[in-house]
């Protein structure tokens, strides 16, 4: 009986089970349908639409057929695009020009310039099929040329990409070159392509941020100081620091009289640097007026130990030659006379030589210095005795002779219807000027002429010597007592500023230079050419900056020097033949071989 209620009890519990399952699956089963209908029925529209709005599939672009298919050009003609690759960040703005130039290099009447204001590329047109120079100033830029031959491509488009590279940043600060001390708000000025100015702060701090040459050419001056000119190195692309040492200036000034003691008025006074007796008119500094008193003032005048003071007025002329220091003051009296032209002799001058034993010699040469030159080629005969008539005046005897160091005299006096006779001993000792000269980068400076010019206010002559492959000299000199500044006309010395010694054991640094090698070549008979002058220039038709001559060694072997760096065209000329035209950027302290250089015979006029 239990077991058949248990079963009866099984049996309900499944059957109310199978009816709860139906009923809840029932429930969501009856909207399902409603459900989904009404999203079919929104949803349809939609897609619908979407097609409606999209346009027809588009026709084949022009601007794709042009890029395909060049237009076409004149079968005589280039047609130039030039790409410029610079920094991103920096924008192009500036100019963009194209020179064209002939097969002599020659520059030809024929020049585009375009405009940049953002473009990355510029198409340049109708250009002639010859070679051609690209130079690209654009603003935060280094200026960049670079040479294309078109030549053979006439009736085509030449794509050219023009690399530039960000200008270069140059921050410094102005001091005094004795106390070191910053001379707040001085000027400054960046001497490129155009000038630049710049006014220090109260820290004598100064910054170029677009400096476009690698060596940067500056002008400083301040109250009491002098305009005076630095060359500062500025690495490609970075930042260069510079301490710019202002000399202080001094000051000249006096009255001008005549041979009465009356003051001149209305006289002109200039002052100039003198380096020879013969060419005391070069390199004038400064002129000025007197003024009803007779007075004059330089008040800033750059100190040098070789200054001459001229006075003129109508025939009448007098000259003061003084050495000035920083911060001095020197005040002068100039009397004026009327000289008339000195006779060609009114005088007679008597040398006679011995050497340190006392014993005459008679192969001495002897040379007066002074007002030019004279008794050149004169010779001590028997007794050691040279006598030759000169005119009046103070004058500085050398004598020279095989064998010993020569010998100066200083401060001859040749009067009017005299004999003046001098005794001097060839033979004495005098220990050289040397050392050893090294370039800016410190490598040793190799064929460099060094000059040892006397200090000394009438010793007008200047001896001088070749650096070996080591970098060092030895340069004889003829007084102890002297004192010598050393000089090259080939390079600019750096150090030492200061004169030296006889005796003295000289480290000379010299400013970056750039050592030019090349051959010299007759094109029409292949001969060597012996003599060469080269002219350096930054623009094809400007001014020369600097000259420079050679003589060839080693059979046609020539040496250039240029004392700065940057693009420059050079003019390389030699006699009866037409100048070769060549172009080229320079580094400082770079040595260059151009190879062989073929010249042409000029044209018999």
């Amino acid at each position: 009986m239990r077991l058949l209620m248990y079963v009866l009890a099984v049996v309900v519990v499944l059957a109310i089970a199978v009816t709860c399952l139906r009923g809840c699956g029932h429930v969501p089963t009856a909207p399902a349908p409603q459900a989904t209908e009404p999203t079919q029925t929104l949803a349809v529209p939609v897609p619908p639409a979407a097609p409606a709005v999209l346009p027809e599939p588009p026709p084949p672009s022009p601007v794709t057929n042009v890029v395909s298919v060049p237009p076409v050009a004149d079968a005589t003609l280039v047609t130039l695009d030039v790409v410029l690759s610079g920094q991103r960040g920096i924008p192009y703005e500036g100019t963009v020009r194209v020179d064209f130039f002939d097969m002599y290099k020659q520059y030809t009447s024929v020049r585009q310039t375009k405009q940049v204001h953002g473009e990355p590329a510029l198409r340049f047109s109708n250009m002639p099929p010859i070679d051609c120079q690209i130079t690209a100033r654009l603003n935060s830029y280094l200026t960049t040329t670079t040479n294309v031959p078109l030549a053979e491509d006439a009736g085509t488009i030449k794509t050219v990409t023009l690399q530039i590279s960000p200008a270069r940043e140059l921050r410094g600060t102005v001091v005094d070159a004795k106390t070191k001390t910053p001379l707040g708000y001085a000027g400054v000025a960046l001497i490129a392509g155009g000038t630049n100015t710049a006014c220090c702060d109260a820290a004598g701090a100064f910054i170029f941020s677009e400096v476009q040459d690698q060596v940067a050419s500056l002008l400083v001056w301040h109250e009491d100081y002098p305009t005076q000119q630095f060359s500062i190195f500025v690495p490609p692309g970075g930042t260069s620091s510079a301490m710019l040492e202002l000399v202080r200036a001094a000051r000249i000034f006096g009255h001008v009289y005549d041979v009465s003691g009356r003051p001149v008025t209305a006289c002109s006074v200039s002052y100039f640097v003198y380096f020879y007796e013969t060419q005391s008119d070069q390199q004038q500094h400064a002129n000025t007026i007197t003024d009803a008193n007779g007075y004059f003032d330089f008040p800033h005048v750059m100190p040098n130990e070789k200054l001459c003071v001229d006075a003129q007025a109508g025939n009448a002329r007098g000259s003061v030659k003084v050495a000035v220091r920083a911060g001095e003051q020197r005040e002068l009296q100039i009397v004026v006379t009327n000289r008339p032209p000195p006779p060609s002799s009114n005088g007679w001058i008597r040398v006679i030589a011995r050497d340190t034993a006392g014993v005459p010699v008679t192969n001495a040469n002897v040379c007066l210095l002074g007002g030019g030159f004279s008794m050149v080629g004169q010779t001590s005969k028997a007794g050691g005795e040279c006598v030759a008539k000169e005119r009046v005046g103070t004058f500085d005897i050398l004598l020279t002779c095989d064998g010993v160091p020569p010998l100066v005299l200083t401060n001859v006096v040749v009067r009017y219807q005299e004999t003046t006779t001098v005794h001097a001993v060839i033979g004495t000792v005098t220990p050289p000027v040397f050392g050893e000269v090294r370039r800016a980068n410190g490598k040793p400076a190799v064929g460099i002429s060094i000059m040892a010019e006397s200090e000394d206010k009438r010793a007008g002559i200047i001896f001088g010597a070749q650096t070996d492959a080591h970098g060092e000299f030895t340069i004889p000199v003829v007084r102890l007592d002297f004192m010598y500044k050393l000089t090259s006309r080939q390079v600019v010395i750096d150090q030492p500023r200061e004169p030296v010694k006889p005796g003295d054991f000289v480290h000379v640094v010299l400013k970056p230079y750039s050592a030019i090698q090349l051959q010299a070549v007759a094109s029409n008979s292949l001969q060597n050419i012996a003599e060469l002058g080269c002219a350096f220039a930054r623009e094809p038709q400007g001014a020369a900056e600097s000259e420079n001559h050679s003589n060839s060694y080693e059979g046609s072997i020539h040496k250039l020097f240029l004392p700065s760096s940057g693009a420059y065209c050079l003019t390389i000329k030699a006699k009866g033949y037409k100048p070769v035209m060549l172009q080229r950027t320079f580094l400082p302290d770079e040595d260059v071989n151009l190879g062989t250089v073929y010249f042409e015979k000029e044209a018999p006029e």
